[in-house]
Protein backbone atom coordinates (compact mmCIF):
# COMPACT_ATOMS: atom_id res chain seq x y z
CA UNK A 1 0.00 0.00 0.00
CA UNK A 2 0.84 3.45 0.31
CA UNK A 3 3.60 4.76 2.44
CA UNK A 4 4.22 7.57 3.84
CA UNK A 5 7.28 8.66 6.57
CA UNK A 6 7.15 11.57 9.23
CA UNK A 7 10.69 13.03 10.17
CA UNK A 8 11.61 12.84 13.80
CA UNK A 9 12.98 16.29 13.08
CA UNK A 10 12.49 18.18 10.08
CA UNK A 11 15.31 20.06 8.27
CA UNK A 12 14.03 23.88 8.88
CA UNK A 13 16.25 26.21 8.19
CA UNK A 14 17.58 28.48 11.28
CA UNK A 15 16.19 32.20 11.00
CA UNK A 16 19.28 34.31 10.35
CA UNK A 17 19.00 36.51 13.08
CA UNK A 18 18.26 33.73 15.34
CA UNK A 19 21.16 32.53 18.06
CA UNK A 20 21.63 29.08 16.82
CA UNK A 21 22.41 30.59 13.02
CA UNK A 22 24.88 32.79 15.07
CA UNK A 23 25.81 30.13 16.91
CA UNK A 24 26.95 28.35 13.52
CA UNK A 25 23.76 25.95 13.32
CA UNK A 26 22.09 25.96 9.93
CA UNK A 27 19.15 23.95 10.65
CA UNK A 28 17.32 22.54 12.97
CA UNK A 29 18.42 19.30 12.41
CA UNK A 30 21.93 20.01 13.30
CA UNK A 31 20.79 21.50 16.64
CA UNK A 32 18.77 17.47 17.26
CA UNK A 33 21.80 16.05 16.29
CA UNK A 34 23.89 17.92 18.54
CA UNK A 35 21.22 17.80 21.76
CA UNK A 36 21.80 13.86 21.30
CA UNK A 37 25.07 14.37 21.20
CA UNK A 38 25.14 16.56 24.84
CA UNK A 39 22.70 14.16 26.22
CA UNK A 40 24.64 10.95 25.25
CA UNK A 41 27.64 12.57 26.70
CA UNK A 42 26.03 13.20 30.30
CA UNK A 43 24.49 10.30 30.43
CA UNK A 44 28.01 8.37 29.70
CA UNK A 45 29.54 10.17 32.76
CA UNK A 46 26.57 8.74 34.82
CA UNK A 47 28.91 5.85 36.83
CA UNK A 48 25.90 4.40 37.49
CA UNK A 49 24.55 3.52 33.96
CA UNK A 50 27.73 2.00 32.23
CA UNK A 51 27.41 -1.53 32.32
CA UNK A 52 29.32 -4.52 34.24
CA UNK A 53 31.49 -4.65 31.43
CA UNK A 54 32.33 -0.75 31.32
CA UNK A 55 30.96 -0.10 28.13
CA UNK A 56 28.00 2.35 27.97
CA UNK A 57 25.23 1.63 25.74
CA UNK A 58 23.83 5.09 24.79
CA UNK A 59 25.08 8.17 23.45
CA UNK A 60 27.60 7.79 20.86
CA UNK A 61 28.20 4.14 21.39
CA UNK A 62 24.98 2.74 20.55
CA UNK A 63 25.33 4.63 16.95
CA UNK A 64 28.97 2.54 16.84
CA UNK A 65 27.44 -0.76 17.98
CA UNK A 66 24.31 -0.50 15.40
CA UNK A 67 26.70 0.24 12.72
CA UNK A 68 28.51 -2.73 13.68
CA UNK A 69 25.73 -4.99 13.68
CA UNK A 70 24.91 -3.89 10.14
CA UNK A 71 27.91 -4.52 9.46
CA UNK A 72 28.34 -7.94 10.15
CA UNK A 73 24.78 -8.62 8.47
CA UNK A 74 22.36 -8.22 10.80
CA UNK A 75 18.80 -6.79 10.15
CA UNK A 76 17.32 -4.76 12.16
CA UNK A 77 14.17 -2.12 12.93
CA UNK A 78 14.02 1.45 14.00
CA UNK A 79 10.98 2.83 15.13
CA UNK A 80 10.10 6.24 13.92
CA UNK A 81 7.19 8.56 14.53
CA UNK A 82 5.36 7.42 11.14
CA UNK A 83 6.55 3.54 11.56
CA UNK A 84 9.45 1.43 11.45
CA UNK A 85 12.41 1.44 8.93
CA UNK A 86 14.27 -1.56 7.68
CA UNK A 87 17.86 -1.23 8.32
CA UNK A 88 20.98 -3.96 6.58
CA UNK A 89 23.43 -3.55 4.47
CA UNK A 90 22.35 -3.04 1.18
CA UNK A 91 25.81 -3.53 -0.71
CA UNK A 92 25.62 -7.38 0.92
CA UNK A 93 23.56 -9.75 -1.44
CA UNK A 94 22.81 -12.18 1.22
CA UNK A 95 21.25 -10.21 3.45
CA UNK A 96 19.23 -8.62 1.35
CA UNK A 97 18.27 -12.16 0.26
CA UNK A 98 17.94 -13.23 3.92
CA UNK A 99 15.48 -10.18 4.23
CA UNK A 100 13.59 -10.78 1.17
CA UNK A 101 12.68 -13.63 2.42
CA UNK A 102 11.84 -12.84 6.12
CA UNK A 103 10.09 -9.53 4.59
CA UNK A 104 8.01 -12.22 1.46
CA UNK A 105 9.28 -9.72 -0.73
CA UNK A 106 10.95 -12.04 -3.66
CA UNK A 107 10.56 -9.30 -6.48
CA UNK A 108 9.20 -6.07 -5.34
CA UNK A 109 12.36 -3.61 -4.93
CA UNK A 110 13.19 -1.50 -2.12
CA UNK A 111 14.16 1.50 -1.61
CA UNK A 112 17.34 2.63 -0.04
CA UNK A 113 18.04 5.32 2.46
CA UNK A 114 21.12 7.87 1.90
CA UNK A 115 23.15 9.87 4.00
CA UNK A 116 22.85 13.01 1.44
CA UNK A 117 22.39 14.25 -1.92
CA UNK A 118 26.23 13.42 -2.62
CA UNK A 119 25.53 9.59 -1.71
CA UNK A 120 22.24 9.42 -4.00
CA UNK A 121 23.80 11.09 -6.94
CA UNK A 122 26.13 7.67 -7.03
CA UNK A 123 23.16 5.80 -7.51
CA UNK A 124 20.59 7.92 -9.60
CA UNK A 125 20.73 11.06 -11.85
CA UNK A 126 19.26 13.66 -9.95
CA UNK A 127 18.12 16.79 -11.23
CA UNK A 128 17.82 19.91 -9.34
CA UNK A 129 14.06 19.83 -8.67
CA UNK A 130 14.32 15.94 -7.78
CA UNK A 131 17.48 17.27 -5.09
CA UNK A 132 14.72 19.79 -3.89
CA UNK A 133 12.58 17.38 -3.54
CA UNK A 134 14.64 14.78 -1.53
CA UNK A 135 15.73 17.24 0.92
CA UNK A 136 12.29 18.70 1.50
CA UNK A 137 10.29 19.10 4.73
CA UNK A 138 8.31 15.62 3.44
CA UNK A 139 11.56 14.09 3.58
CA UNK A 140 9.80 11.29 0.92
CA UNK A 141 10.66 8.37 -1.01
CA UNK A 142 11.58 9.50 -4.80
CA UNK A 143 11.61 7.39 -8.27
CA UNK A 144 14.72 8.18 -9.75
CA UNK A 145 16.73 7.24 -12.65
CA UNK A 146 18.89 4.66 -11.63
CA UNK A 147 22.97 5.03 -12.71
CA UNK A 148 23.12 1.34 -14.24
CA UNK A 149 26.86 1.32 -13.96
CA UNK A 150 27.04 2.41 -10.50
CA UNK A 151 24.49 0.85 -8.99
CA UNK A 152 25.19 -2.95 -9.61
CA UNK A 153 28.69 -2.11 -8.00
CA UNK A 154 26.93 0.07 -5.16
CA UNK A 155 23.87 -1.92 -3.77
CA UNK A 156 22.95 -5.73 -4.12
CA UNK A 157 21.40 -6.82 -7.41
CA UNK A 158 17.58 -6.60 -7.93
CA UNK A 159 16.21 -9.97 -8.50
CA UNK A 160 14.40 -8.93 -11.58
CA UNK A 161 17.93 -7.53 -12.95
CA UNK A 162 18.86 -4.12 -13.78
CA UNK A 163 16.08 -1.19 -12.68
CA UNK A 164 15.76 1.12 -14.54
CA UNK A 165 14.04 3.39 -11.70
CA UNK A 166 15.38 3.30 -7.98
CA UNK A 167 13.35 4.56 -4.81
CA UNK A 168 15.51 6.84 -2.81
CA UNK A 169 15.50 9.03 0.39
CA UNK A 170 17.45 11.18 2.23
CA UNK A 171 18.19 10.56 6.14
CA UNK A 172 16.58 13.27 7.45
CA UNK A 173 16.46 12.63 11.03
CA UNK A 174 19.02 13.30 13.91
CA UNK A 175 18.94 8.81 14.66
CA UNK A 176 20.06 8.27 11.04
CA UNK A 177 22.38 10.85 10.42
CA UNK A 178 24.59 9.65 13.65
CA UNK A 179 24.47 6.43 12.44
CA UNK A 180 25.00 6.80 9.24
CA UNK A 181 28.74 9.04 10.29
CA UNK A 182 29.68 5.70 12.22
CA UNK A 183 28.69 3.11 9.24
Amino acid sequence: GERKYICVQIPEPTDEKSEANRAGYKNICEIGKERIRRAGDKIIENEELKMQNGKSRVGDDIFKEVAKLIKRGKIGAIKGVGGFHIVCDATDDSVVKRLRKLKHRPTKPFALMCEDVKMAKKLANISKKEAEVLTSMEAPIVLLEAKQSSLSKLVAPSPKGMLHQIGIMIASNPFYILLFEKL
